[in-house]
């Protein structure tokens, strides 16, 4: 809540006034809480775009919602752009639904899915069927990839922009 006893009564909000003591914490915050809930006054929130495939080894854990829930992010609105299974390839294919959007910030969280497909032959396979690939996954198409959506959201000029490096997958260090 918030404290005015500590502010001389000129700088107190008008609503103190009528508290002999200066503490109208309750009705303040009553005021506050009826103030925030309202769409018209309610700020626009900044909106913050989430790059890359859900995590979580098939979970399908999703970071954007997980950011979103997070209440020290509320001035913050968090779309993800991704889906299970994900390649830098069909982020490249997305670049113009995320720049449409218009985010403030984009986060792009990309590349477990390439390595494991440079790790499995099987993997490989499956993830040009599934995912629509015009090519097999190599190193040298993730790097294409990869340099295409940095310079892509880079000459936008649009956001500013995150790119996360890959966890460590399969060590024990």
């Amino acid at each position: 809540g918030v404290r005015w006893r500590c502010l001389p009564s000129q700088y107190r909000p008008a609503i103190c006034e009528s508290s002999s003591t200066g503490s109208c914490r309750s009705r303040l915050d009553a005021e506050l809480i009826n103030h925030r809930e309202s769409p018209i006054s309610r700020p626009a929130r900044t909106r913050v775009a989430c790059v890359g495939a859900r995590i979580g080894g098939g979970k399908g854990f999703d970071w954007a919602d997980e950011l979103e829930r997070r209440p020290q992010n509320r001035r913050f609105e968090f779309r993800p752009f991704g889906g299970g299974g994900d390649l830098a390839f069909n982020v490249l294919e997305r670049l113009p639904q995320i720049l449409d959007w218009r985010p403030r910030t984009i986060i792009v969280s990309i590349g477990v899915n390439d390595v494991l497909a440079l790790a499995s032959p099987k993997a490989r396979h499956l993830f040009r069927i599934c995912k629509r690939l015009p090519q097999l996954p190599s190193a040298a198409w993730f790097r294409e990839n990869i340099g295409a959506i940095a310079q892509g959201l880079q000459a936008s000029g649009r956001a500013r922009v995150g790119l996360c490096s890959l966890a460590t997958l399969g060590e024990d260090l």
